[in-house]
């Protein structure tokens, strides 16, 4: 299980979505093997998101999320908000990739 946790507080002026492209080509060149893992797209420091500015660039990156077909999911570390939720997926995902196949 891979959980890509991306920083969306806009604090360090990185665009999420460019952020998550560059793990997914850096880990299918690493291994494709690794990259075929299951995989949760996780917007981290939402305490931090101004509602303003940053929004659009949270909308784009589940919207990228969806596309590759993967769990998206906002999370605080700081408050825990949306860490049970994150907990639970994890959960599920790996007990899904130990299921024998039919």
């Amino acid at each position: 299980m891979l959980v890509h946790l991306v920083d969306v507080s806009g604090a360090s002026g990185r665009d999420p979505v460019d952020d998550v492209e560059t793990i997914f080509d850096e880990l299918q060149r690493f291994s494709p093997a690794v990259a075929a893992k299951p995989q949760i797209v996780v917007a981290n420091k939402m305490d931090a998101v101004d509602p303003s500015s940053d929004a659009a660039d949270i909308i784009a990156l589940e919207r990228r999320a969806s596309e590759l077909g993967l769990p998206f999911l906002r999370v605080s570390a700081v408050s825990g908000q949306g860490v049970p939720e994150l907990l639970e997926a994890m959960w599920r995902g790996l007990a899904a990739s130990r299921q024998p196949a039919a």
